[in-house]
C-alpha cells in the first residue's frame, strides 16, 4: 500500500491525486466485497485505455455500497462522468427481484454515502435501474440517460450462469473498441 502511495499517478481529471490516495490508505476500512488489489488492477488497466485515448462511460450490475465502482470512477475524466453512471442493484429490493443474496444485500443510502464521500460529485451522474435485472435490455441503459459507449463495465449482479451471460450479452452490444469488462 505505501508504495503505490508514493506510485500512484492522476490517470483522469475528474478527481485529484489527493482523493486517489486518501481512497486507497482506507481500503480496509470501506465496506465492499472486492479484495484491495482488485483497485490497484482497475489502475493499471485503466492507465493502459488512457495510453490508447480510449474514454466512455461506466457502468455496474451489482455494486452493493460501490467499493468497487469507486475504483472505477476515480479514473475517469470529468466528461466521462457527465455521459452517466449505469447502476443496476436491486440493494435492499434483491429478494423481492428473484435476487442471490448470498451475493450480497446491498444499501443504497450506504452506496450514495461511500460514493460522495469518495468520489464527490459523481452521484449526480448516476442512472439507476432498480427493477427486475432480467428486463435490461440495451435500449433500457441509453434510455436511462446514460451515452454509451462504455470504457469500464463491472459484471458482479445475478450470480447465476443464466443472469451471468445475458449481462455479457447486453454490455457487450454497448462497448468500444478496448472497453474492459470484469466480470
Amino acid at each position: 500500500l505505501n508504495n503505490y502511495e508514493k506510485n500512484i499517478t492522476n490517470c483522469g481529471d475528474a478527481f485529484s491525486l489527493d482523493q486517489r490516495v486518501q481512497f486507497v490508505q482506507n481500503l480496509p476500512s470501506i465496506v465492499g466485497i472486492t479484495r484491495d488489489v482488485s483497485h490497484f488492477v482497475i489502475d493499471i488497466l485503466s492507465s493502459a485505455q488512457d495510453e490508447e485515448g480510449i474514454e466512455g462511460a461506466y457502468g455496474e450490475w451489482g455494486t452493493f455500497q460501490g467499493k468497487f465502482l469507486i475504483s472505477l470512477l476515480l479514473n475517469a475524466k470529468s466528461r466521462e462522468l457527465e455521459k452517466g453512471i449505469f447502476v443496476a442493484d436491486a440493494f435492499e429490493k434483491l429478494v423481492e427481484h428473484g435476487g442471490n443474496p448470498g451475493g450480497g444485500t446491498g444499501c443504497k443510502s450506504c452506496f450514495e454515502r461511500q460514493l460522495e464521500h469518495f468520489a464527490p460529485g459523481s452521484l449526480r451522474h448516476v442512472r439507476y435501474f432498480h427493477q427486475d435485472a432480467k428486463t435490461i435490455s440495451s435500449n433500457t441503459i441509453t434510455r436511462l440517460g446514460v451515452q454509451v459507449p462504455f470504457r469500464l463495465v463491472s459484471i458482479d449482479g445475478d450470480h447465476s450462469e443464466e443472469g451471468t451471460v445475458r449481462y455479457l450479452c447486453i454490455a457487450s452490444q454497448l462497448m468500444q473498441p478496448g472497453a474492459i469488462l470484469i466480470v
